[in-house]
């Protein structure tokens, strides 16, 4: 489990008492609210909202003299350089708040992916599954029960997927475990842990970091949010997106943000 990976075990509360009661696109767009509101609430409480909505009101004053401006150009050149320096003001005072309210999405975003990215597969259906073994180590490795490689790939198989009451091993010679399916999530690499797994983790674990094979891959079929439009706008980070960014103008609408 990697850093932003810590609130994970609630959220997975969270989803299995929505699983059955809510559509996945229902489920996702209540994520996307729960991340907006928690977001626009951090913005709203660290920002100096007094002096943004000074700024703001100043800004449309100075705007509309500027739009009417009928003088020489040395008073031109001072609205001009007052507006920029407001503005450059009003940046200033929003840069910190606006990354300390991203905080909530960089929590959920990892968990919404290992959740909503791949459909888990049903136990008989068909998957293929590729590995890269490492380049100095001869092929040491075989799926226990025997699994169909693909002809004329390297380490291809296409596998019927298990259920957990019959799981299927990817063995060492020697009878060393180095994968068990089905997967405690649906993802579409498990490799060995790099340097970065500190931050974010692989919920389906990891390969041997002494064991032969690097990465084994899943062509898992993508799960479908909403059920129309191009194939990449089917999933569901576009779909999240969507929700949050309306819920966030919503919400700074309702509470007179800054």
């Amino acid at each position: 489990m990697g850093l932003l990976d810590l609130p994970a075990p609630v959220f997975d509360l969270i989803h299995r008492a929505l699983q059955g009661r809510l559509p996945a696109f229902a489920e996702l767009a209540l994520w996307a609210a729960m991340s907006a509101c928690a977001s626009m609430a951090i913005y709203r409480r660290i920002s100096p909202q007094a002096r943004l909505h000074a700024l703001a009101a100043e800004i449309r004053v100075l705007s509309q003299k500027l739009a009417g401006y009928d003088g020489g150009f040395a008073g031109l050149r001072s609205l001009i350089g007052r507006v920029l320096a407001l503005n450059l003001e009003h940046l200033a005072k929003t840069f910190a708040p606006a990354l300390a309210s991203s905080l909530p999405l960089l929590f959920v975003l990892p968990w919404l992916s290992d959740t909503f990215e791949y459909a888990p597969p049903t136990p008989g259906s068909t998957v293929t599954v590729t590995a890269a073994p490492i380049a100095s180590v001869a092929t040491q490795y075989e799926w226990v029960p025997p699994q169909p490689a693909i002809s004329g790939a390297h380490s291809a198989w296409r596998i019927a997927w298990p259920s957990a009451e019959r799981p299927l091993l990817l063995r060492a010679i020697g009878d060393r475990e180095l994968l068990r399916l089905p997967l405690a999530k649906p993802v579409a690499v498990v490799q060995v842990r790099s340097s970065w797994n500190w931050l974010i983790g692989n919920p389906a674990g990891y390969l041997p970091q002494d064991g032969p094979i690097e990465t084994v891959a899943f062509d898992l079929p993508p799960l479908e949010i909403v059920h129309f439009g191009p194939s990449w706008a089917r999933g569901w980070l576009p779909y999240f997106l969507c929700c949050a960014i309306a819920c966030s103008l919503l919400l700074k609408r309702l509470w007179r943000i800054e």
